[in-house]
């Protein structure tokens, strides 16, 4: 499985595209990209060189969260299901309060409890 883009640091992903043989700059445009415009995918980086974008699609994910399920309700309560590249599901619910807003986070697991067995002789 390949490892999300967002998991590196500014620091690492300069180091990673100076090891690609690209310009320092680039890390910059990358994270512009990523933290600034929110892209979806490393294709919509239109200042990137194709060759740079082939190598960072080999690499890594740039969202590997799928969007499962949106749910709103009259009170303007969004509920979200998202699934991780494992299979896992997140379920998130933004709720619009008063003062503001509010986020809910949950992951269903899956738990497998490995009990050995005791033998006595």
């Amino acid at each position: 499985m390949k490892p999300s883009i967002y998991s590196l640091t500014r620091q690492t992903m300069q180091e990673w595209v100076l090891e690609q043989g690209e310009k320092k700059f680039r890390a910059d445009q990358i994270w512009e990209w990523l933290y600034r415009k929110r892209v979806q995918s490393f294709e919509e980086m239109t200042n990137l060189s194709k060759d740079l974008i082939a190598k960072l699609n080999e690499q890594f994910v740039v969202n590997p969260l799928k969007q499962r399920i949106v749910q709103e309700s009259a009170d303007g309560t969004v509920k979200y299901l998202f699934e991780l590249p494992d299979g896992m599901l997140i379920e998130t619910v933004l709720m619009r309060q008063h003062y503001g807003l509010s986020v809910c986070v949950t992951l269903r697991l899956a738990v497998i409890l490995v009990v050995p067995s005791v033998h006595q002789a």
